[in-house]
């Protein structure tokens, strides 16, 4: 008997066939077209904890959300051993949304210190909440998206309204606080350790990753 995993992995397939590529799927659900996570459940690849990449339930219900498909499609499975060509052929997918977006989705990331200069290391998106922002509002705000990181803020702040497991978002364009100010700066810790204040400037071993632009609460 097939396992859940299995018959995802087999509708994953399915669906490739009737969209052309993988990429148009990753496309058609919000991803980029050369995001690997679509490719490395088709090819089985081996995670670092040595298991199998499968297909998890929050990303089967994004794809039959994203496509139009029934609530559990993905988990059933569709490929009848005796099925005729001709009834494949029958089926249907809806065409992938093509309207521009309006939205932006902020990918949170971890950030380290190499050499002094802070290196951001993006989450996994399918695990990991996001932060949407709408594309008025960067431009209106004269933001580059090239700019942006999200972070989750490690601990509560109640002085500035930051809770714990929030999703921050950053312009790493600004990173000049200034004493006094009541602006809200991420800065980096020598120990990599990351922290959230206004109204000041960092210690010499400190340094300001960029200034708070929105916030998505988690609490």
């Amino acid at each position: 008997m097939k396992t859940i995993t299995e018959i995802r992995r087999e509708n994953l397939l399915l669906l490739a066939e009737k969209y052309g590529s993988l990429a148009a799927i990753s496309e058609a659900i919000g991803k980029k077209r050369t995001d690997p996570t679509l490719r490395q459940i088709k090819i089985r690849a081996i995670s670092p904890k040595g298991t199998a990449r499968n297909m998890g339930h929050y990303l089967a219900r994004l794809i039959e959300e994203k496509l139009a498909l029934p609530s559990g499609w993905m988990d059933q499975d569709h490929r009848f051993s005796n099925a005729k060509e001709e009834e494949l052929e029958e089926f249907k997918l809806p065409k992938a949304n093509t309207k521009p977006r309006t939205f932006v989705r902020i990918i949170p990331s971890t950030v380290k210190l190499e050499a002094g200069v802070p290196a951001y290391e993006k989450k996994d998106e399918v695990r990991c909440p996001t932060a949407v922002l709408s594309k008025r509002f960067l431009e209106e705000n004269g933001y580059q998206l090239k700019d942006l990181r999200g972070l989750i803020a490690p601990e509560a702040i109640p002085s500035i309204s930051i809770c714990k497991g929030d999703i921050t978002v950053i312009n790493t364009a600004i990173r000049n606080p200034r004493q006094g100010s009541s602006t809200i700066f991420a800065y980096i810790r020598p120990d990599c350790s990351v922290y959230f204040a206004a109204g000041r400037e960092p210690t010499r071993e400190d340094l300001p990753l960029g200034k708070l632009i929105a916030l998505v609460r988690r609490c």
